[in-house]
Parts: C-alpha cells; structure tokens; sequence
C-alpha cells in the first residue's frame, strides 16, 4: 500500500501539469461552440484529412493504415454509435 502510494504521489503532480499545459491537444471546453457537428465527426473518423501531421488516432477510418495489430485489421477503433455518442456530448460542450 505504501509502495502504490508512494508512485501516485509521484506520478499526480507531473499528470496534473500534463493535464494543464494543453500541449497535446485543444481542450474540450466549448467544442460545441467551435466546431459543428460534422466537424466533430470528421476529426473523429479521420483526423488526418484536417492535419496530416495529427497525431490522434483515426477512430473509423481502415484504408491507408500503417504499424496496425493484426487483432485489430480491418476494424474501427470504435463502432458508428459510438462515434454518433462521443459527437453528441462533444457537440454539448458549449461555454
């Protein structure tokens, strides 16, 4: 027990200043009022097409994939609903 909380206490701070910094990606605060709905929905399916450079995963999109788990070929990362689900509450995040 000691052990375990000896590396969150270690860990926690250096999350909560990742967590802040916003150096990964935009905040999702207010992502409804940003981007509409099929904005959302094509960053989620395939980023790529908006920025080549991205480094957030295609959630939908099989074709032109590289470095991919054979359990995961010819797979989304995640179903249509789920994709429709995820749009829904981003498209919710108004300021």
């Amino acid at each position: 027990m000691q052990r375990e909380a000896a590396r969150w206490s270690l860990t926690a701070p250096a999350l909560a200043s990742f967590a802040t910094t916003g150096d990964l990606a935009p905040g999702l605060a207010g992502a409804g009022s940003r981007w509409s709905e099929g904005q959302l929905r094509l960053r989620l399916v395939d980023g790529s097409g908006l920025n080549p450079a991205t480094i957030m995963p295609s959630f939908y999109r099989l074709e032109g994939l590289v470095r991919v788990g054979q359990t995961w070929r010819g797979k989304p990362i995640l179903s249509a609903e789920q994709i429709e689900d995820i749009v829904a509450y981003l498209a919710s995040l108004r300021e």
